[in-house]
């Protein structure tokens, strides 16, 4: 497996995860131009892992939406693991 440090992902269990969910739906691309160096990189992360997560209200999922790995029971409440399962369909 090859590693990339430049790559970051976004982590969130539980209320983190929605968290996470949100950070990752909702990120600033940058302003090359700043003369902030730090504001001229994107805050939207290569990957997200979200684990048991509470599913935001508006999630936001467009074609542009970070990869995600999502880990919930199927014991769960069915909010959590039903929408999980529909939301990687994009």
């Amino acid at each position: 497996m090859g590693r990339r440090p430049q790559a970051h992902r976004r982590d969130g269990l539980l209320c983190g995860g929605e968290l996470a969910a949100l950070a990752s739906t909702r990120y600033d691309n940058g302003q090359p131009s700043s003369q902030d160096p730090v504001e001229r990189f994107s805050a939207k992360p290569d990957f997200q892992a979200l684990l048991y997560p509470a599913i935001p209200q508006d999630p936001r999922i467009t074609a542009e939406t970070p990869p995600a790995f999502l880990a919930c029971g199927g014991n769960d409440r069915p909010d959590i693991s039903q929408v999980s399962r529909g939301s990687t369909s994009r």
